[in-house]
């Protein structure tokens, strides 16, 4: 799922009037977008569930679109009746090697016990040879246990593993908002087939919204990452101000969008910029705006 910044409208050129009428005031112009997410399917099956219509909000991790998981769902119960089955056999390997190895233990600290009384000649060494041949006997045995049952270990894994590999995939047939935003377009509707990578939906962040703009060589100098600025965006017959910040520079130079007609503005060098504007519901995606700087 790739997040990235598009444009809707086209950009509205350097040298058209501003919002306020007199071109002057304004230092760039440009229009207003937004981050937005094309939520794709990961997997093929029909869409049985859209929560959400174009214009609606979504808040983050909210299940958007919900795809087809019976046959993935009826897979995994497979494997875990297998995993069952299996299970039983590897309890009683467990429990087998469990009495092993008490039995390990209680010879273990019966040679400790006629080591101390063959030190002391209490007993003849021979007692202290048989339990430690009864030892390694005991040991092989458990070796041989092991050996023998790998084959049904090695299968217990690998049925888990196939197990969370359906569990990842019916994760993806549910689809989630990666973040709070609307939804400004739907591709797709209920018990439509969709495939990998096709597009669902589009969701867009309207809280933040972004004003790209133009300025000149000659403004350049004024505007860094971070500085303030007034932005300004018609609101009916009224001009509307808000503040903003400029958190992108481009570091090249580009000719006057040729949305420019005039012969002499399609020669002038300008820099693009981006400008955060916090939205409070006015702004939508592709509406004129303009910015000036120098603000106190």
């Amino acid at each position: 799922m790739k997040i990235r910044t598009v444009f809707l409208s086209a950009i509205v050129p350097i040298v058209f009037t501003a919002c306020s009428g007199d071109d002057k005031l304004s230092d760039g112009y440009g229009s207003f977008e937004a981050d937005e997410c094309m939520l794709s399917s990961e997997v093929a099956g029909k869409i049985i569930f859209f929560s959400a219509g174009e214009g609606e909000i979504a808040d983050s991790g909210k299940t958007l679109v919900i795809i087809d998981t019976v046959a993935t769902d009826l897979k995994k119960r497979q494997l875990e009746s297998q995993k069952k089955a299996i299970g039983s056999k590897v309890s009683g390997i467990v429990a087998q090697l469990a009495v092993m190895q008490k039995q390990k233990d209680q010879i273990e600290n019966e040679i400790k016990r006629v080591e101390k009384l063959v030190e002391a000649q209490s007993v003849p060494s021979k007692q202290l040879d048989d339990l430690r041949n009864q030892l390694e006997v005991l040991k092989k045995q458990m070796d041989q246990v092991r050996t023998q049952n790998e084959p049904v270990l090695y299968e217990m894994e690998s049925l888990e593993y196939q197990i969370k590999q359906l569990e990842d995939q019916i994760s993806k047939c549910y689809i989630k908002a990666p973040f709070k935003g609307t939804i400004v377009e739907k591709y797709s509707e209920d018990h439509e087939y969709v495939s990998p990578g096709k597009s669902v939906c589009k969701l867009a962040g309207m809280q933040d919204m972004y004003l790209r703009a133009y300025i000149s060589e000659t403004s350049l100098a004024s505007v860094k990452t971070g500085t303030v600025v007034k932005v300004m965006f018609d609101e009916g017959e009224n001009i509307s101000e808000i503040p903003g910040t400029v958190t992108w520079v481009s570091p090249e130079a580009e000719f006057t969008p040729k949305t420019i007609q005039t012969r002499e503005e399609r020669t002038g060098l300008v820099y693009a910029v981006k400008i955060k504007v916090k939205n409070d519901g006015r702004i939508k995606i592709g509406m004129p705006g303009e910015f000036i700087l120098n603000v106190q």
